[in-house]
């Protein structure tokens, strides 16, 4: 029904087929009322439909208004660990179960509030969300599995006002990476605007004592959050974060619930546990009794749809640390991010001086006062050398930095280990960039030919028409690459080209020269302009630049994107003005 009605917003406001289409949202707002969940987050492409779920909304606001109050409950959890189950027992809904993932992306469903309980909670509705299951052994095969159970996560949390984290047995560890995903997102998007309430609910325990065997184990997972939690504000530059509960509100003795499991024995025939039933009621009280007692007034559904929309522009725009499995690796990255840019920099300026001073020394070829024996050209081919052996010796430098800085213990360089390939190619990469800027010669392919031979002269199989076929394809792309490079040198070496840049000067030179004009004062001008100027430009530019950039990318302020955005951002808000930006 919602892709229906996405659908027909591209046809015209007066097509006669979008017309007839404008009444699903109401519709599906009364399903919504009777008792049918809606679609929260497509599953399929992990998107909320806005437009869709914002005119449902809309049209829900118009039905029970001014009785639209509403306080959400989420559950999120691992794939399998009861989710459905849970909230089916306890508020009475029929959300779909089965084994494996029977929930894609997230519903939500609307309870209306009794006139007892309604005073206590000050609301008129819940709106109860269930999430698909994280972690799920068909997305794992993704390169990306992280990023998308990262961004559910911080959605479904930002919109509840208190989240059920259903976990399977005592294991709290499996949802610990998320949680700390979600609190550096929330850090991450300024100001979240409510501070959301968590409760921990350990599936199939039947021990009575579990709840103070695990205390320990309770308090070590909140001492672990709370240290991600300081990273992650360390990160942001928000120091006044110095605890889990100051983004999410969760206490190890009250926030914590050991469930026994729902069959006595082994399904179908096995009967269901009145345990579970009781243990769940009791939950059902304790979440109630915190969402009357938190003093916060519930918000209406139009400031819901508003505050969903901000939040997933907010999870949408955030494209680095959902990446990540958890803060810390985030912020391994972001340090080795900083020292890389540091050794390419240290690169990039040595290969610039030394081009520099190859430039003084080919502009003083032929002259008087040069007294080596050696040709200009012999000259040049020397330079070639000295400039392939400088390439190498840095490319091998880069390389042994990045190599020692994975021997070190601390920084936990190994939660980076799966990215030291990537930037082992970036290093050879910036090699070949800074080597690409030459001309293409006839000994490039007979070098590469040699090197294939080198490589196939230890194969005895190998038969002819491979090394054939084989050199074909290889200098096939390589000549693409050469053509690239050499159509780069003519263009800048061009004759023709730079006869026309010169084409008016040379007029105005033969025009002065046919009515017998002196020159004197004219060249005079002329050579201060066109060559003592920008031979003293130049090398300023050329000694000043490398210093600027080397005082830039050695600050503090520019050693990174984010802190370079936090110092724009704190400078504007010093000044006080805006409107220059």
């Amino acid at each position: 029904m919602g892709q229906i009605y996405e659908a027909s917003l591209s046809l015209p406001e007066t097509d006669p087929a979008r017309q007839q289409l404008q009444h699903l949202p109401k519709l599906c707002a009364e399903l919504m009322l009777a008792g049918f969940p809606l679609e929260l987050v497509d599953g399929e492409a992990s998107n909320i439909p806005l437009r869709w779920v914002t005119d449902v909304l809309s049209q829900l606001n118009d039905l029970v208004s001014p009785k639209n109050k509403i306080l959400v409950v989420t559950v999120l959890g691992v794939q399998s660990t009861g989710k459905s189950t849970l909230l089916n027992t306890m508020f009475g809904v029929q959300f779909a179960v089965s084994s494996g993932r029977c929930t894609r992306g997230a519903f939500m469903l609307l309870i209306k509030i009794d006139e007892d309980v309604r005073k206590d909670l000050n609301c008129d509705f819940m709106v109860i969300i269930d999430t698909e299951g994280l972690k799920s052994p068909e997305l794992a095969q993704l390169d990306n599995s992280h990023e998308h159970d990262n961004e559910l996560a911080t959605l479904v949390v930002g919109l509840s006002d208190i989240t059920i984290i259903n976990i399977a047995m005592e294991n709290s560890t499996e949802m610990k990476d998320i949680l700390q995903i979600v609190v550096h997102a929330f850090l991450r998007m300024k100001e979240v605007g409510k501070k959301p309430k968590c409760q921990f609910v350990h599936q199939n325990v039947s021990d009575v004592s579990a709840h103070d065997k695990n205390m320990r184990d309770r308090k070590l997972l909140l001492q672990q959050l709370n240290e991600m939690t300081q990273a992650a504000a360390k990160m942001e530059k928000k120091k006044k974060y110095s605890s889990f509960n100051d983004v999410i509100e969760y206490s190890p003795d009250t926030g914590s619930w050991y469930i026994p499991g729902l069959w006595n024995g082994n399904p179908p025939m096995a009967p269901v546990n009145a345990g579970y039933s009781e243990t769940v009621y009791e939950l059902k009280k304790n979440i109630i009794h915190i969402l009357g007692s938190c003093g916060s007034s519930a918000d209406n559904i139009l400031d819901f749809t508003k505050w969903m929309k901000s939040l997933w522009t907010a999870v949408k725009h955030e494209n680095f640390l959902f990446s990540f499995r958890n803060s810390l690796v985030a912020d391994a990255y972001m340090r080795l991010c900083t020292e890389f840019n540091k050794w390419e920099w240290e690169f990039k300026k040595e290969m610039y001086t030394w081009v520099t001073q190859a430039e003084t020394r080919i502009s003083n070829f032929s002259k008087p006062a040069d007294k080596s024996n050696k040709s200009d050209m012999r000259e040049l081919m020397l330079l070639r050398s000295e400039a392939l052996i400088e390439l190498s010796k840095w490319e091998t430098k880069l390389l042994g930095n990045l190599e020692q800085y994975f021997k070190e213990t601390e920084s936990h360089v190994d939660l980076v280990e799966g990215y030291r390939q990537e930037f082992a190619n970036s290093a050879i990469s910036l090699r070949g960039e800074m080597e690409r800027k030459g001309n293409y010669h006839d000994t490039y392919i007979e070098e590469i030919l040699k090197m294939i031979d080198e490589r196939l002269q230890n194969n005895q199989e190998v038969d002819i028409t491979f090394q054939v076929s084989l050199k074909l394809h290889i200098c096939g792309d390589a000549a693409r690459r050469f053509q690239k490079m050499h159509e780069d040198f003519i263009h800048e070496n061009d004759p023709y080209r730079c006869l026309n840049e010169n084409k008016e000067r040379f007029r105005s030179d033969f025009k002065d020269v046919f009515h017998h004009v002196d020159q004197c004062q004219k060249k005079a001008d002329e050579f201060t302009d066109r060559c003592l100027k920008p031979a003293v430009e130049g090398f300023v530019n050329r000694s000043l630049g490398p210093d600027i950039i080397g005082e830039m990318r050695t600050s503090e302020q520019f050693s990174t994107r984010m802190s370079f955005q936090y110092s724009v951002l704190l400078d504007l808000l010093s000044e006080d003005d805006f409107k220059s930006t």
